[in-house]
């Protein structure tokens, strides 16, 4: 059997002019709520200020729009429930508005005191218990076929399934009407499926998000003069992944992973690729960017409306891949039809194609590092310190480095050596410098200053292998200070590499 979005089920045959309440409710009422939501919102001064990078409307736009978009929802149930169109089940839809409306009062807090990401994603967590409690959860998963009954296994998953559709709306609100247009195109989807698979409750649902984020589009479409905020976009994300979770609910009780999957696409897709984006950028997941798929569209010069249709296109395809796959049951052909359109999209430049070619640059540089067959700790071991060093500036002239100064601390005094370069360098010129520390005072401790004249090689390959390097060979004198030659100040290279600063900095010491 299958589960009742909201704990609803349709009260009689579905028609149209029910199917037409639904919207027109909706529409009408999120129409009239939004503009007090945005007087509410310049009241309490709850508006989103412009920073000149990733904020780029010209005035402060008022936020609060979700409440309104909430508002709307809600009203349209209701009315439903008294037409007798839905009949609720006892406690299950107060659970549901309750869920509801935590994760929107969430929101609101996060647009006007902007919690940290572990604390937001506590609240969302703690957001979506209501839904459990009211029995909407996963017990069988289908895939191709396959069918997996996860037991009670099945409730943190649909954890992760809810918070993650909250968080990947949530990142894609970052244009006027973007988000509003992907979640208006996807519950259409949603209520086609439902229409030809009988879920009745599913379409008005659906539907009535439909209304409402149409009602919104009206003052949220370029120029937008509100937004939705996170409590709009939190909102919306919930909304769709109960949705899609019932949408993707079969005869058998199982959740197709490939419904959910498909009809989410393209919120999933721009989450999954800032995840890869950052972490190829050595960034971390909760910063900020202008990466996301409207940015690049736009900095390649399409209009906002372009913009909006193009995705409101992609959209339209993958709802549509998961319509026909719902029909005839075939999940291999909807992954085949995703990917494919995945593909298109990459070659045209439209999507992703960012992401593919830092992805071979990275995997470019880690196989240009691991090429270099760099002597192993025992080896070192045997060497002498001249060898080691002579070994680490070979390295260093594939990095154009300019300055190489190693000082190790240990039992008796410091050793210094430094080598420069004897080509001339312009004092003001632009450079780059890493510094490592390894090991400890009370048994050794290796510092290694690594300056580069040219500031591109900063995150090249070269310059990696170079640091790479240094890592080891400074492990090993940090193990073994008494390696290094008791010298004071050593300088190594031609005759010219004892170049003023060097000179300069022996003369300091001295004194």
């Amino acid at each position: 059997m299958t589960l009742e979005t909201f704990g609803l089920s349709a009260g009689g045959k579905l028609g149209v002019g029910v199917v037409a309440l639904s919207f027109a409710v909706a529409w009408l009422t999120t129409l009239c709520l939004t503009p007090l939501a945005r007087w509410l919102a310049r009241t309490i001064g709850l508006v989103d200020r412009p920073d000149g990078q990733r904020k780029l409307q010209k005035t402060p736009v008022p936020l609060l729009g979700g409440i309104a978009v909430l508002g709307g929802f809600v009203v349209t149930v209701a009315s439903l429930v008294w037409t007798s169109s839905l009949d609720p089940q006892p406690a299950q839809l107060p659970l549901a508005f309750l869920a509801l409306g935590m994760l929107c009062l969430l929101g609101a807090v996060d647009d006007a005191r902007t919690l940290r990401p572990r604390w937001k994603l506590v609240g969302q967590t703690i957001a979506v218990l209501p839904l459990l409690c009211a029995g909407l959860w996963m017990r069988k998963l289908g895939f191709c076929g396959l069918t997996l009954d996860v037991g009670y296994w099945g409730i943190p998953l649909t954890v992760i399934w809810f918070v993650g559709c909250i968080n990947a709306v949530n990142l894609l609100d970052g244009m006027d009407g973007l988000a509003a247009t992907i979640g208006l195109c996807t519950a259409l989807a949603i209520a086609a499926i439902g229409f030809v698979t009988g879920g009745d409750a599913n379409v008005l649902l659906a539907v009535a998000v439909v209304g409402a984020l149409a009602g919104f589009l009206v003052y949220n479409a370029p120029p937008a003069t509100i937004y939705l905020g996170d409590a709009g976009s939190m909102v919306i994300g919930l909304l769709l992944a109960m949705l899609t979770l019932q949408a993707g609910f079969d005869s058998g009780g199982r959740s197709s992973l490939t419904i959910m999957a498909v009809l989410m696409a393209v919120p999933i897709a721009d989450t999954a690729l800032a995840v890869i984006r950052r972490k190829l950028n050595r960034q971390g997941i909760s910063c900020s960017d202008r990466g996301h798929i409207h940015h690049r569209l736009l900095d390649r010069g399409f209009q906002k409306t372009q913009v909006l249709r193009l995705m409101f296109g992609v959209c339209l395809l993958t709802g549509t891949i998961a319509t026909v796959s719902r029909i005839v049951g075939w999940d291999t052909v909807a992954w085949i039809a995703s990917g494919a359109l995945g593909v298109l999209l990459v070659r045209a430049r439209l999507v992703g194609h960012y992401e593919w070619a830092l992805g071979r640059r990275v995997l470019g540089e880690r196989l240009y590092v691991e090429s270099f067959e760099l002597p192993t700790p025992l080896q070192l071991s045997g060497m002498t310190f001249d060898a080691t060093w002579n070994a680490l500036l070979q390295v260093g002239d594939t990095a154009a480095v300019r300055r190489l100064q190693l000082c190790v601390e240990g039992p008796g005094a410091a050793r210094l050596c430094e080598w420069t370069t004897s080509a001339q360098h312009d004092p003001d010129e632009d450079a780059i410098a890493v510094e490592l520390t390894l090991g400890s005072a009370a048994e050794g401790r290796c510092r290694l200053r690594m300056e580069s004249a040219d500031p591109e090689s900063g995150p090249s390959a070269k310059w990696q292998l170079l640091v790479a390097a240094a890592r080891r060979f400074g492990r090993h004198w940090a193990g073994d200070p008494q390696s290094v030659p008791l010298a004071g100040l050593r300088v190594f290279g031609d005759d010219h590499a004892a170049t003023a600063d060097s000179q300069a900095s022996e003369r300091k010491r001295a004194a």
